[in-house]
C-alpha cells in the first residue's frame, strides 16, 4: 500500500501523523518558507526532509509495495503553502526523485474505468503585445518547440490519443472543452496572482482573437472544466500552485481528479522537457505519480526546478488511464495539418522583432477580407505573411493555404487551379 502523510498546524508546530500515530513535530519557524526552499532546496531541503520522517520515512516507505507518499493536509492550513517537494535527503537526493509525491484532497474521483481514447488538449498562449499595446519583441515563451516535443510523444505512444491544439483564448478554451470529451487539458502561458481584499486570484495570461492580452481567472477555469471529463490538468505556467495550493487545489475541489500546477516561476526552457516526460508515462499506462516522477527526474539538472511542480489529487484520481490501443491522431500540435504553405512563403522561427506589425495585421484581418502589405522588396512583407498564417492558423476553422506568384506572371486560372490542388 502507499503511504499517507496527514499534516496539520496547531500551536506554531507542524504535526505529522502516519497510521494514526504522531511520527514527528516540527516548529514552523524552524522551516523555510517556500522562497526560501525553491531558491536553495539543498540548503533548506533537509529541514523539510526531516519534519516529514527523514530516514524512518524512507524505511517505511522502502517495506511498501506502492511507494507513492501522500501529503494530506486541510485546506488553508499554513503546512499546505510550504514547497514539500523541495524535500532533500541529505547531501542531494530529492524525495521526489525517490519516490511519487501527489497532495492529497479529501474527496473521492468518481471515474468511469472503461477503456475508451483520450484527447490532449492543447493551448499555448504568449501576447504579441503588453496591456499597453507596446510590441513584445524578444523571444518569451516557445510554444512551438513545446508542442512539436509533446506531438512526437503522442506519436509514439501506440494508443488512441488525439492531440489537438486550439486558439489561445478563453473562448476557444470554453468551446473545446464543451463537447464532454475525455481529456487531458495542456495549457502553456504566463501565470500571475492579483492581489485583492479578498485574497490572492490566479490568473492566466491568454490572448484575445488579434494576439493581444487577455486573462483567464482561476475561477473561469475551473467553470469550464466542468464542461468535458477532465482526468488532469497540466498548468505550466508560473505560480498556478502557489498560496494554499492556488489555482492547482482548487481545480480538485470542483471534481477535477488530478492537476499539476508550478509553485513559483517556472524556467520556460524546461516546460517541453517536463510535459514529455510526464505524457510519454501516462500515455505507457503508469499511474499518475510515477509517471510525474520521471518528469520530476527530467528536471534534475536545474535543482530550483525540481519542487517547483506540484500535484493535487482527490483520492483516486491518480489511477492509470484507461487507454485504448490504437493509431494517434495528431491534429495541429505544431501547426503543420492547418497551415500549408509553399516554400516560397516561409518565416524564420521565430520571427524576432515584427510583432507589433503581427498584431496589427491580426486587427486587420478581424476587419477586412483583403489586406496588401506593401514595401520595397526584402524587407519582409512575405516573412510578415507567411508569420502571420502560422501565428494565427488557428483561428480559421479550415485552415490556411499559401500560394506565390514570386515564380511567374499573376494569372487567376493558374490561381485557382493551383488552390483546387492545395485542397484535394
Amino acid at each position: 500500500m502507499a503511504l499517507t502523510l496527514h499534516i496539520s498546524t496547531h500551536d506554531d508546530h507542524i504535526h505529522v501523523t502516519r497510521d494514526g500515530a504522531e511520527t514527528i513535530k516540527s516548529a514552523l519557524s524552524g522551516l523555510p518558507d517556500r522562497a526560501q526552499a525553491l531558491a536553495a532546496p539543498y540548503e533548506h531541503g533537509p529541514a523539510l526532509f526531516n519534519a516529514l520522517g527523514g530516514d524512518d520515512l524512507m524505511d517505511a516507505l522502502r517495506r511498501e509495495r506502492d511507494k507513492t507518499l501522500y501529503l494530506a493536509i486541510p485546506q488553508g492550513d499554513p503546512a499546505d503553502s510550504l514547497a514539500w517537494e523541495c524535500a532533500v535527503k541529505p547531501p542531494k537526493t530529492f524525495l521526489v526523485h525517490r519516490v511519487p509525491l501527489l497532495r492529497l484532497v479529501d474527496g473521492e474521483a468518481w471515474l468511469d474505468d472503461t477503456p475508451a481514447s483520450v484527447r490532449l488538449l492543447a493551448l499555448g498562449a504568449d501576447a504579441l503585445v503588453d496591456n499597453q499595446g507596446h510590441a513584445r519583441n524578444t523571444r518569451r515563451l516557445d510554444i512551438l518547440q513545446e508542442m512539436r516535443q509533446i506531438e512526437r510523444t503522442l506519436h509514439d505512444s501506440g494508443k488512441a490519443v488525439t492531440g489537438e491544439r486550439i486558439a489561445p483564448t478563453p473562448t476557444a478554451l470554453g468551446n473545446a472543452l464543451g463537447d464532454g470529451r475525455r481529456t487531458l487539458l495542456h495549457l502553456s502561458c504566463h501565470g500571475s496572482l492579483l492581489q485583492t481584499d479578498h485574497g490572492p486570484v490566479p490568473i492566466l495570461h491568454l490572448e484575445d482573437a488579434d494576439g493581444g492580452p487577455t486573462t483567464l481567472t482561476g475561477d473561469a477555469l475551473v467553470d469550464f472544466t466542468t464542461l468535458a471529463d477532465v482526468r488532469l490538468v497540466l498548468l505550466s505556467a508560473c505560480r498556478t500552485g502557489q498560496g494554499y495550493g492556488g489555482l492547482t487545489r482548487a481545480l480538485i475541489g470542483e471534481g477535477v481528479p488530478a492537476a499539476i500546477g508550478m509553485q513559483g516561476l517556472f524556467p520556460d526552457d524546461l516546460s517541453d522537457d517536463f510535459a514529455a516526460a510526464l505524457y510519454r508515462g501516462l500515455l505507457a499506462g503508469q499511474p499518475l505519480g510515477k509517471a510525474l516522477q520521471a518528469a520530476r527526474q527530467a528536471l534534475r539538472n536545474v535543482e530550483t526546478a525540481v519542487g517547483l511542480p506540484v500535484c493535487y489529487v482527490a483520492r483516486g484520481g491518480d489511477v492509470p488511464l484507461p487507454l485504448q490501443e490504437g493509431r494517434p491522431q495528431l491534429r495541429r500540435l505544431d501547426l503543420g495539418a492547418n497551415v500549408s504553405l509553399p516554400p516560397a512563403v516561409q518565416a524564420p522561427e521565430p520571427l524576432l522583432g515584427r510583432n507589433g506589425e503581427l498584431h496589427a495585421l491580426a486587427k486587420l484581418a478581424q476587419q477586412h477580407t483583403v489586406i496588401t502589405v506593401i514595401g520595397t522588396g526584402g524587407m519582409g512583407k512575405t516573412a510578415l505573411a507567411a508569420a502571420y498564417a502560422r501565428r494565427f492558423g488557428l483561428r480559421y476553422r479550415d485552415g490556411v493555404l499559401g500560394y506565390s506568384f514570386a515564380a511567374g506572371e499573376v494569372d487567376d486560372g493558374d490561381f485557382r487551379r493551383a488552390l483546387l490542388e492545395l485542397c484535394r
